[in-house]
Parts: structure tokens; C-alpha cells; sequence
């Protein structure tokens, strides 16, 4: 079977296609997009404004996981800077970027 004859981009058997060439294509280059949409693009976002909102609701006393493996309690929040200061051991503390902070574990129950 000839490809371009399927899609109507050309004479099939001594017949000249109708019109349809560029509209099937249109239709099948929406189908693609559309299913590329709901398959990745969508679940995508989804995921991004859950992160958003974990990040957006880390508040002091939170136990947390950055993206290095770091387990600490976070003991301040710096809004402008986007600087959460954690406690990572008795006299340790870091200051890492929100956008560095992997998973809330919850709060600290010590």
C-alpha cells in the first residue's frame, strides 16, 4: 500500500486525491499533539505545582531532605533570599536554597 496514497497526498491509481492532503495531515499532526499533551506535558505540570506547594508550605520545625541526601529540621525561613536554615546536627547549621529541598519527612517529634 502506498503511504501517500493513504493520506491523500497524491494520485492513487490514475486518480487525482480531492483536496484533503493538508487536512489530514493537520489532523494527524493535532492527534500527535494532543496525545504528547495528555501522556508527558500534562502530568508534568501536575507534578511541578505539587512541588511548588510542598516548597511554598516549608515552615520552621518541618524535617526535611534536600536533593544531596541532607536530613535536617528547618529552624528558619529567609523569604526574600529563598534561604531555609536547617539544623543538621547539635551545633549544625546550613543554609540551602528552597529549591534544594527534595521531600517534607513532617515534623520533628523530638
Amino acid at each position: 500500500m502506498d503511504w501517500i496514497a493513504l493520506l491523500g497526498l497524491g494520485a492513487s491509481g490514475g486518480e487525482k486525491a480531492q483536496g484533503g492532503g493538508w487536512s489530514s495531515l493537520l489532523f494527524l499532526f493535532s492527534s500527535l499533539l494532543f496525545v504528547w499533551w495528555f501522556i508527558y506535558l500534562g502530568p508534568q505540570l501536575k507534578k511541578q505545582k505539587q512541588r511548588e506547594a510542598m516548597l511554598g508550605g516549608v515552615k520552621k520545625g518541618d524535617r526535611v531532605v534536600t536533593r544531596g541526601g541532607l536530613i535536617g529540621t528547618v529552624v528558619g525561613v529567609k523569604e526574600k533570599e529563598k534561604i531555609i536554615v536547617l539544623r543538621v546536627g547539635e551545633n549544625v547549621k546550613l543554609e540551602v536554597l528552597r529549591g534544594a529541598v527534595e521531600n517534607v519527612l513532617g515534623k520533628e517529634t523530638e
